[in-house]
This record gives structure tokens, sequence and C-alpha cells, in this order.
């Protein structure tokens, strides 16, 4: 292995797959070219500050303009081979894509209001018509997208668009999710595998099986992490056993107590005994009373204890799944010549999570523009280009094909209905 002037790795492969060797002739030269991400917190905080005042003083207008300036900087700030990317997008088609989900949402709630039965069947029509306004966001997405003045391409038709993200999700809902792995396969796999650059197309390899290995392996972290935290509990209610039941055991007989004093058949016996114990009575209430607010605040606490725990579970287990599933879509993605080369680590990922979150509640949503940048650092940081030769190579194919066949020009209804 060898490094190109320009920063980039040679990689020397037998043609039949074996081990590198530098001496052999029938060897395949590749050259690794790793993606960097040159934004910092502070010059996107300028932007990020001003979108949200411009989008509060305009009623949410301006957020159709506050997005593309957003895009605009990350994909400007993403480069490879000294190459950045670059969004085109105009503010308007986004605001129509916005416009026509805020009428379609503004009809159902309207609608729902009036008749249910005709909110029902709108929200059915929009189920049905969810998948054709996604293909055509993805068209706008890919086609606004460039580099090297290239622009990308969505070559995906309608009707997978329907299996994708109809189909197959309905099929793992009735599965009980066992299907799931499958249908976010086949997501990607149509988003994805019908994407191109110019006219160099992609392919998705990925294999469902590796879907599988990943979801698994989250699950059983998933089991793990919540067995831990359950035997945690446990232990720490069986340390406090006992004051437990003496609470419990205090309220139990106030109840009977009151249950008593309710038949008003006690006589002047009882009532002369009742005064002369007056002074334990009363501890003994107030001790019932103490009993039974710690009661009624544990049954305040335990839905925000709920909530807490799948929170950090959610920390503590989503950066795995999505550094590890983002690793099997990205190895598994080819363009045209050239592959991808992911090398997400879940330990770093969970680190740049946690202490995000922590951060922007600390200073009140604040820190949110950092964290965006951070994560895009180190997300594009370990993401390359594996190319078979020399990328310039693949880059001139790529432009003269587009400059002599021309570019397709995007439909006037592609808009982008994503919020």
């Amino acid at each position: 292995m060898s490094i190109e002037s320009n920063g980039a790795e040679q990689i020397s492969r037998p043609a039949d797959g074996g081990a590198p060797s530098s001496s052999s002739h029938s060897a395949l030269i590749e050259s690794r070219h790793p993606f960097a991400f040159t934004g910092s917190g502070s010059e996107y905080f300028g932007i990020w500050i001003v979108n949200i005042v411009l989008s509060i003083l305009t009623l949410g207008i301006y957020s159709a303009w506050a997005k593309v300036r957003r895009l605009q900087y990350f994909h400007r700030h993403t480069q490879i081979a000294g190459s950045s990317f670059d969004f085109h997008g105009k503010p308007i088609d986004i605001l129509k894509g916005r416009a026509i989900a805020f009428a379609a949402y503004a009809a159902y709630f309207g609608l729902s209001q009036v008749s249910i039965t005709a909110s029902l069947v709108l929200a059915l029509a929009l189920f049905i018509v969810i998948p054709f306004f996604i293909y055509k966001s993805l068209r706008f997405r890919m086609h606004n997208t460039s580099w090297r003045r290239v622009r990308f391409k969505f070559m995906g038709k309608v009707p997978g668009a329907y299996g994708a993200f109809v189909g197959w999700p309905i099929l793992a809902m009735f599965s009980v999710y066992l299907l799931a792995p499958v249908a976010h396969h086949q997501i990607n796999s149509y988003t994805l595998g019908n994407s191109a650059l110019g006219t160099t197309l992609a392919k998705f390899k990925a294999s469902i099986g590796a879907f599988y290995k990943v979801y698994l392996k989250t699950f059983g972290l998933f089991l793990l992490f919540t067995f831990a935290t359950a035997a945690i509990v446990w232990a720490l209610a069986a340390s406090s056993q006992g004051k437990w039941k003496s609470m419990l055991g205090n309220v139990a007989a106030q109840m009977s107590e009151q249950a008593q004093d309710a038949t008003g058949d006690a006589d002047a016996d009882e009532d002369e005994e009742a005064n002369k114990n007056d002074s334990t009575t009363t501890a003994k209430s107030a001790e019932v009373v103490q009993s039974v607010e710690m009661i009624k605040m544990l049954t305040m606490v335990l839905p925000l204890l709920i909530v807490g725990f799948y929170l950090f579970a959610f920390l503590a287990i989503g950066p795995y799944f999505s550094a590890r599933i983002g690793n099997v879509i990205w190895n598994g993605l080819q363009l045209g010549p050239m592959r991808f080369e992911s090398t997400l680590s879940a330990r770093k990922l969970t680190w740049i999570s946690v202490s995000n979150f922590i951060a922007i509640l600390l200073t009140l949503g604040f820190y949110r523009p950092f964290a965006a940048v951070r994560m895009a650092k180190y997300r594009v940081s370990c993401l390359s280009l594996i190319a078979a030769g020399p990328l310039a190579v693949h880059a001139q194919a790529i432009a003269g094909n587009v400059n002599a066949r021309g570019e397709e020009i995007a439909e006037m209804f592609d808009v982008d209905v994503g919020i």
C-alpha cells in the first residue's frame, strides 16, 4: 500500500481477491479516497440561529429557505478527492411541498371535526399517495445534488416505492416485525440501488442476512440491558422490602380502622380506650399518611422511570445499531466500478451521541449546531471511496458521458415534502 500525492491510498490487490501483492503484474491497483467534512460548529451556529429567528418571525415560511441553507452548508463542506458536493434545490420548491403536506393535514383535521368516516377516507387516500410523494422527493433530492458539477439522479419507478414503503412495512408489521430487516433492506435497495451519478448507476449488494445479523445483535443487547436494569431494580426493592411491607401494612390497617368506624357500632368502652391511646393513634396516623404519600409519589414517578429507561436504552443501544447498520449499507453500495467503505465504531458513536445529548440539555438546546457538526465530522471521516485505479479517470468518464448525452431535466412537479 502506498500514499498518492493527493492523499489517496493505493491498495494493491490480486485479481483473484487474494492477499495484496505489490510485485504481481496481474494485481489490480485500488485507490482509497477518504471523505472529509470541513465545517465548524461556530460557523454553522450563525446559520442555525438566523434560520430559527427568521422561521419564527415568518410563521414558518422561511423554514424552506432555512433548509436549503442547511443542506448547502453540509453538502459544500463534505469533500472527496478535494472536490465538494453541492445542493441546488430552490426554496420555493420545498415550500410547495410543505404547502401540500400542510393542506393535507388541515383537510384531515377539518374533516375529523365534521365526520369521522370522511376523515378516515381521507387518511386512507393520503396513505395511498405517500409513496408517490416519497418517489418525487427522492427525484428532487438526487437531481439537486451534485459532485464536480455532475448531478445525481434517481432512476427508480413509482411501483417500486409502493413495494418498499408500503408493502414490506405492512408485511413486517403482520409478521410481528420478524420481517423488519427485510423491509429495511428493501427500502435501501430501492433508494440507493436506483441512484446514479450522471449516467453511472449504483448497485446495492448488501445481503438480507447482514441486516438480520445487526437486528439480532441489537435485540440481544436490548434484552441484556433490560435484564440488567431489572436486576438492579429488584435488588434495590429487596433491600427495602421491610420498609415497603411496613408502609403497605400501615395503609391496610388504616383502611380497616376506617371500615370499622363506618359501622357505628363502637361502644363507650371502646371510646374510652381510644382516648387513652390518643397519642399512639396520632403517631400511627401520621405514619400512615406518610406511607400513602410515598405510594402516591411512586405511582407518579413510575411512568417517568419507564420513559427514562427507554430513553437511556435508546442512547445506549441506538448508536450501536446506527453504526453497525450504517457499515452494512455503505459497504454494500457500489457506484459503477467504485465502491464505498465505512468503518463506523459503535463505541465512538455512542460516546458522541450521549455527550451531545447531555451538552444540548445543559445549554438549553444552543449546543445543537455544534453537535450536528461534530456528528457529521465523525460520520464523514469514517467513509471512503475505493476506486479501481485513479479516481480522476472515473470522474472524467462520468463527466464525459453526461456531457455527451445531456442531463435529464427534472419534472416540473418534483417537490420535497420532507420536513
